[in-house]
């Protein structure tokens, strides 16, 4: 991340002066350069291979747009610097990444100004709100008139239309966009933290439980919509949901956690999802948060495990190097970096004194994780066939592994009668075990992995088969290593080495040093 620096007014101007100028240019060649060359070409003169008049005002074009966006650029340093109130021409700092994203922001909006536009002026007609509800639903699936009518709805006028609208196709759509403000998610949040039957303040319309519920499920059936709502989420607005009024109706945390969870699954990359599980992290353990009791536990658990179990799948990329030791540095990085993401949600449960045979901690250990957690679905791959492959072979056979190693009952029977430290190293190892099974794929997917008798272990395309494929690879580590194709070292790593170095690096990052 790169601190950058502007003054918007300046490149206003530059952008302004120079935007004349390139029209006033294709102007001349509109109206002076391409009759001169007709007029010359007509009268005798030779024709030109190239036309140079076409040539100079597609160069003027290409100037034109280029400082266009210059304006743009100075819009973008306004809008990440977050200034109400700044002396004129005084510089705005900032980072090179939220510049980027204000700057996408604008960007997007210019294409859709128009539907834009038309939400904003439906959201300040004067119709009473039942014929504003009627008139949104005949632009229900568009989400840049949706988010233009929401972003200009006031506060109260927001409320009003979460509380009593039973149509939640227009507010999915709008945050489908990605066009609705910060300020507009804040007030989106206060919406559905005014319960009915709480604060029944008169200046405030509340919302039910039953419809709070109603609009968190119907975001988290659109992926592209939950990612949205989840970045745009502050760590003092989730928590605020967590602990405030909102979550005075019992189903409100696990629906949340849902939404975060279908988020993280789609979200697109590593350090986004490294900053989701950052910002619930933040929400939920920091320092200053509220502490967690048994009670709390009883209704985050199991979400909260789904959620940090697809950030960690997240965590897993391919290795950049290929030669024994750059892989086992690989298996290292990569369970370091999941223990690391793991540790506060960790340190947070080794605070509580779960009884050893908690219902609860079987459930989480052994139904959650065989019926939910490893479902064969996943964000996008970027990298196209093979990375799917590799992930679906991954998943299934993650559960295949937790259904056939789990002798569950036995292992619970056996743990201390505190359960403090190993019930939260069951959690960890059942969240762990997604982004090991995924690391030995995602090698095998690049021809990496070989049987000690030399034959290349390969995936078919079919997830049964590659599955089990990668189950036998997992259950017999020492019968197969890993290295590049014609690969000359004498000792290459098996999978056991790999697979005992991730699990090091990942438990001794999980767990928080002693105090």
């Amino acid at each position: 991340m790169t601190r950058v620096s502007a003054i918007p007014e300046n490149l206003s101007r530059y952008s302004d002066v120079c935007t004349q100028g390139a029209e006033q240019l294709q102007t001349w060649v509109r109206k002076v350069l391409t009759p001169a060359l007709l007029a010359y070409e007509n009268g005798g003169g030779p024709c030109f291979s190239g036309a140079i008049d076409a040539n100079v005002a597609r160069h003027v074009a290409a100037a034109y747009y280029t400082d266009r966006d210059v304006k743009t650029v100075g819009l973008a340093f306004l809008r990440a610097g977050g200034f109400l109130v700044r002396g004129r021409n005084q510089p705005i700092f900032s980072n090179n990444k939220a510049i980027d994203k204000a700057f996408k922001q604008l960007q997007k909006e210019a294409a859709h100004q128009g539907q834009i536009n038309a939400g904003a002026a439906l959201a300040h007609s004067p119709m009473n709100t039942k014929e504003r509800q009627r008139e949104l639903a005949k632009h229900a699936n568009d989400p840049f008139f949706c988010a233009g009518f929401f972003n200009a709805l006031e506060p109260r006028e927001l409320e009003e239309f979460l509380a009593q609208s039973t149509d939640t196709q227009p507010f999915v759509s709008a945050y489908a966009s990605g066009m609705l403000s910060e300020a507009t998610t804040a007030h989106v949040v206060e919406a559905l933290s005014r319960l009915a039957g709480r604060d029944n303040s008169p200046e405030h319309y509340h919302i039910t439980a039953e419809r709070q519920i109603a609009l968190l499920n119907a975001l988290a059936s659109n992926p592209t919509a939950s990612v949205n709502f989840a970045n745009s989420l502050t760590a003092g607005q989730i928590r605020h949901l967590i602990h405030g009024e909102a979550s005075l109706n019992p189903p409100l945390r696990s629906t949340l956690l849902g939404v975060l969870t279908t988020a993280m699954e789609n979200i697109g990359g590593q350090p986004q999802a490294h900053a989701l599980m950052g910002k619930v992290s933040q929400a939920l353990f920091a320092p200053d948060a509220p502490a967690l009791h048994k009670t709390d536990l009883n209704q985050l658990l199991p979400g909260l495990t789904l959620f940090y179990s697809a950030g960690v799948r997240h965590s897993i990329t391919p290795p950049e190097k290929l030669e024994a030791n750059d892989l086992r540095q690989w298996a290292i990085g990569l369970g370091g970096l999941a223990g690391q993401e793991l540790r506060p949600f960790m340190a947070a449960i080794e605070k509580v004194d779960l009884n050893a045979k908690n219902s609860l901690i079987k459930l989480v250990v052994d139904k959650i994780f065989i019926q939910v957690l490893f479902k064969v679905v996943g964000p996008a791959s970027p990298e196209g066939l093979v990375a799917t492959i590799a992930y679906k072979a991954a998943m299934m056979a993650a559960k295949r592994l937790v259904s056939k190693h789990n002798p569950l009952d036995l292992v619970l029977n056996k743990l201390l009668p505190t359960g403090r430290y190993e019930n939260t190293s069951l959690i960890n190892d059942r969240i762990a075990v997604g982004g090991l099974t995924l690391s030995v794929s995602t090698l095998i997917s690049r021809g990496l992995v070989h049987h000690q008798d030399g034959s290349k272990v390969e995936f078919t395309g079919d997830p049964e088969i590659d599955s089990q494929t990668l189950t036998t690879v997992l259950e017999n580590p020492l019968q197969y290593y890993a290295s590049k194709p014609n690969s000359k070292e004498k000792i290459l790593p098996t999978i056991e080495d790999l697979m005992d170095k991730f699990t090091l690096s990942e438990t001794s990052g999980a767990k928080t040093p002693p105090r």
